[in-house]
């Protein structure tokens, strides 16, 4: 999962990306401080000029071409993937890695401290250093039905400890699918809505060393028929999720939609969809690198209802 660089340490993190897309890309970003310092762009939306997605390819090697895979979530050297798949019968957590960006993926394995046999264990996204997961699991012991459980590890080379219920300040509300942002200071996830859908939720922290905030609702964002599904980019300031909206039916297919803050716990513009990566078919699931010029998202765009992972660049 890449060199750890801490959270709130100051410095640049410079990778050159090369052969991994349709155009080389430099991902440069700042960790602490200005966040982006303007390699993202800068602008009151907090879009810049970061333009449209190329066409999005299938990620190949992980699993076989009939198994369902769905959350990704990436290391920040995009060395190591994470997803859930229910190859095993109930979602459990996998794992892939690879010796440089340009290499094909390994074949994946179950993540089996953070997976358990009966439950499903799902939604896994990774810290900006690598040492704390976050993921949504219905295993027992939780305040409520599916609720975001926490593992950490000391370095990389270690194994995943024991997963822990992550609690919500002041609240047993059901919580899925984790998104933080790369200082780990602001972490969104959805939740069950008051019209009996999902709607998105954030919460803050001053620092690491500090408890987290109460969930707010993110209703400049949030549509009448389900928003869920974060991602998170540019420490924050960008957000991808999945969402039916504009349509009549609670059952329709789910499209990724893209908005962004002026500043780290701001409000979102007025979401646009993503149509350069929407099909007929659902998309969700996204996963940012920090820049936002690479997205892993699940489709099943390929048909036989058979989610996979596609992903883009810009």
């Amino acid at each position: 999962m890449g060199v750890g660089v801490g959270a709130a340490a100051a410095g640049w993190l410079l990778a050159t990306m090369v052969g991994c897309s349709p155009q080389d890309r430099v991902v440069a970003y700042q960790i602490g401080g200005d966040a982006a310092a303007g390699v993202v762009g800068d602008g009151a939306d907090g879009a810049g000029a970061l333009g449209s997605f190329s066409a999005p390819v299938t990620v190949d090697g992980l699993l076989d071409a009939t198994d369902v895979l769905q959350d990704p979530s990436l290391s920040s050297d995009e060395l190591e993937i994470y997803f859930a798949s229910t190859k095993a019968g109930t979602l459990d957590i996998y794992m892939s890695a690879r010796a440089s960006i340009t290499a094909p993926w390994g074949a994946a394995s179950v993540v089996q401290e953070l997976s358990t046999a009966t439950y499903d264990d799902q939604e896994p996204e990774l810290t900006e250093d690598n040492l704390t997961l976050y993921f949504a699991s219905n295993r027992p012991g939780a305040e409520s039905d599916t609720h975001i459980w926490v593992s950490r590890r000391k370095t990389r080379t270690d194994p995943w400890g024991a997963p822990e219920q992550f609690k919500l300040n002041g609240t047993s509300m059901t919580a899925r699918g984790p998104a933080i942002d790369a200082q780990q200071l602001a972490l969104v996830f959805y939740s069950d809505g008051a019209q009996g859908d999902y709607d998105l939720y954030r919460i803050t922290r001053a620092s690491t060393a500090d408890g987290w905030g109460p969930p707010a609702a993110l209703s400049e964002v949030n549509s009448n028929v389900f928003d869920w599904d974060p991602g998170l980019f540019r420490d924050g300031r960008g957000l991808i999720f999945g969402s039916r909206r504009g349509g009549s039916s609670k059952n329709q297919p789910s499209d990724l939609f893209e908005t962004a803050a002026a500043s780290d716990s701001g409000t979102f513009a007025a979401p646009h969809a993503l149509s350069e990566l929407n099909s007929k078919a659902s998309e969700g699931d996204p996963w940012l690198s920090n820049d936002g010029r690479h997205i892993v998202f699940s489709s099943d765009r390929g048909g036989a209802g058979v989610s996979r992972l596609y992903e883009a660049w810009r």
